[in-house]
């Protein structure tokens, strides 16, 4: 029987510094950072109050310090189910006890997959795009892909603050990873952003490593950036005083 590729939206993320994970960790702390990219992955969302067949639909593969996410690309809603899940993903990495960082990339192309074999254009094209261009700890996806995916779009809201992308400076698309829509409890937010940048800058502050170094400056004036565009993240830290004083942050 011949074999067919699936043309779909596929992501390819890295879990950065996941060398050192396993040089330094328990077994135990790398099966519950793996969990956590299982359960993140399986996640489904209402969107407007309305379930959302394409979540179900998002599939993933692990491998090693690799993730592999993807769906069919013909499903509607594909394209913003898995830029919702792999923003559930990173969200979910970043508020571990250390916070874990990844870097993507999201293409749109042909997959062939069954069991434990996956290839395709798609599947090289994000990798290329995560190795090649993300550098950041950042998943990012072309204008081009965007408007792929936005063909098929159904039950989306398009107002700012429930995007789960902005436009970055280099004019890619970079997923929102400081949209707290997940969280149920409003009241962790100030704490949850005063978490990712104190881990910011403990690295900053120690690190040596240019191009590391870069990594978490990086991060810190994107964190920063997307609580100050969003009004609903802005007000909610704006109530915390103490943290709106530390980071500069609050409503002017």
């Amino acid at each position: 029987m011949s074999k067919n590729y699936t043309e779909c939206h596929v992501a390819f993320l890295d879990i950065l510094g996941f060398k050192n994970l396993v040089m330094k960790e328990e077994c135990d702390y790398l099966y519950n950072v793996f969990q956590q990219i299982r359960i993140s992955s399986q996640a489904r969302f209402k969107i407007n109050d309305e379930s959302v067949e394409a979540f179900s639909l998002v599939k993933h593969y692990v491998m090693s310090d690799s993730v592999i996410l993807y769906i069919d690309a013909s499903i509607k809603d594909s394209f913003f189910a898995l830029v919702r899940t792999c923003q559930y993903l990173q969200m979910s990495l970043l508020t571990m006890e250390t916070p874990i960082l990844v870097r993507g990339g999201i293409t749109s192309g042909s997959i062939f997959s069954e069991n434990d074999v996956i290839y395709g254009k798609g599947l090289v094209n994000s990798y290329l795009l995560e190795e090649n261009t993300a550098i950041n700890p950042r998943i990012i996806f072309t204008k081009q892909t965007l408007e792929n995916g936005r063909k098929n779009y159904d039950k989306i809201r398009t107002d700012f603050d429930s995007l789960p992308f902005f436009k970055d400076q280099d004019e890619l698309y970079s997923i929102n990873f400081m949209s707290l829509a997940f969280l149920k409890d409003l009241s962790y937010i100030p704490s949850f952003i005063d978490h990712v940048l104190d881990f910011c800058q403990k690295n900053i502050d120690e690190e040596t490593n240019d191009s590391i170094r870069g990594k978490f400056l990086w991060l810190k004036e994107r964190c920063l950036y997307l609580v100050r565009c969003q009004s609903s993240l802005l007000n909610l830290v704006d109530a915390d005083k103490s943290v709106a004083k530390k980071w500069n942050i609050g409503v002017e």
